[in-house]
């Protein structure tokens, strides 16, 4: 018997290896159109976990009896199942993510559609803010979920259509203010160092400014100076 219940336990772990996750969500209508950004472990929490109304029940059911899980299982067995489809949907995220505004530009550019007489002032208008509206709503999703853009990149599948957009939000957004920050930092040590060389061989502190606005990149220099 334990020998049957091994390879059943077997059997089930590689069913839920080969789960289509995308398929199995959109057949049963989980991600609606306002839903701009969603992470597997939400989703995940609705169908497994729901806290009033059990919405997925059947998607549940489904889901399990296509895997091959059963109760017969020990209770060992019942949680590695439990914890390998939870790994299986933290490893998912639904992403509709507009591109940024110089994107959306350029291709307008690109495509001659500025000129092209198709096209009014009034659409291109439309197009800008329709695109600005659904990139508000993904970055406060994304929010919502205590997700950052550098969290995610790891998750989304290279060929994506919006895998550059993501790259190009993460940098400008969030990699660049960090360097910013850090640059901003050492700035101010080097000011700092400036400062403890005067005073250490007894000099007029308020040479500070002036040696530092010579010397280090990004001080302000004064007109007296």
């Amino acid at each position: 018997m334990d020998k049957i219940d091994e390879i059943s336990y077997v059997k089930v772990m590689s069913n839920i290896d080969k789960i289509n996750l995308k398929q199995f969500i959109n057949q049963y209508g989980m991600i609606s159109e306002n839903d701009y950004f969603i992470t597997g472990e939400e989703i995940f929490n609705f169908v497994f976990e729901p806290i009033i109304f059990d919405r997925f029940f059947s998607a549940r059911l489904q889901l399990l009896t296509n895997v091959g899980y059963c109760y017969n299982l020990k209770i060992e067995q019942q949680h590695a199942c439990m914890n390998a489809i939870k790994n299986k949907f933290k490893k998912f995220v639904h992403i509709n993510i507009a591109d940024p505004p110089n994107r959306i530009a350029n291709q307008l550019a690109r495509y001659d559609l500025i000129l092209s007489p198709r096209i009014s002032g009034l659409s291109k208008d439309s197009l800008f803010s329709r695109n600005m509206k659904d990139r508000k709503i993904f970055f406060k999703q994304l929010k919502e979920s205590n997700k950052t853009l550098l969290d995610i990149i790891p998750l989304i599948e290279p060929k994506s259509y919006y895998y550059q957009t993501i790259l190009h939000d993460a940098t400008i957004l969030e990699e660049l203010p960090i360097v910013h920050k850090k640059l901003l930092g050492e700035r101010h040590e080097l000011r700092c160092w400036i400062s403890r060389i005067l005073l250490k061989n007894n000099l007029p502190s308020d040479l500070v400014p002036t040696i530092a606005a010579f010397t280090v990149t990004g001080t302000k220099i004064w007109n007296y100076m």
